[in-house]
């Protein structure tokens, strides 16, 4: 299952959660991954996210209440992060992405089914671990709020950084 929500969120919304890139409390992380090489990230929790995006996602992710995070991440990526050619799936059951600025060409996330997603400021786009897919390299720096979520039936549910 592949969503796609455009304008989730608001410009005065990706601007907020933008900010969270200066704060010195969550430090950059980088290095090789599965899909890119030298990504930039902040793992981040949504207590650092205003509660009216928290909100937002609570009602239009099916089971966002009922799911822990494994983590969320503010990312940005640029043409010095070369992205994997190879499709890949995630682990989770879960997985969304949200598009926090404009201006940059580039950065499509394309899925095995043939779906190619345009990333465009506010937009969100949702799917299941089953949806192989990837990014493609992109010019100019590409943020993305992207969040990954399990559903452990042996724990109470309790959203957690891990």
């Amino acid at each position: 299952m592949i969503k796609v929500i455009e304008n989730f969120l608001d410009n005065n919304q990706c601007k907020s959660i933008l900010e969270l890139s200066n704060d010195s409390k969550i430090k950059f992380e980088s290095g090789d991954t599965f899909t890119a090489f030298f990504q930039y990230f902040k793992r981040i929790n949504d207590d650092y996210i205003d509660v009216n995006i928290v909100k937002n996602l609570q009602k239009n992710l099916p089971l966002y209440n009922n799911c822990s995070f494994k983590y969320l991440r503010l990312q940005f990526t640029d043409e010095t992060v070369k992205q994997s050619e190879v499709f890949h799936k995630h682990l989770n059951p879960y997985s969304f992405i949200v598009y926090l600025n404009d201006g940059f060409s580039g950065g499509e996330l394309e899925f095995e089914n043939g779906t190619l997603i345009f990333p465009k400021m506010g937009t969100l786009v949702y799917f299941t671990q089953n949806e192989g897919h990837r990014v493609k390299n992109c010019v100019g720096k590409r943020w993305c709020l992207v969040g990954f979520l399990y559903n452990d039936m042996f724990n109470p549910i309790v959203k957690k950084m891990l």
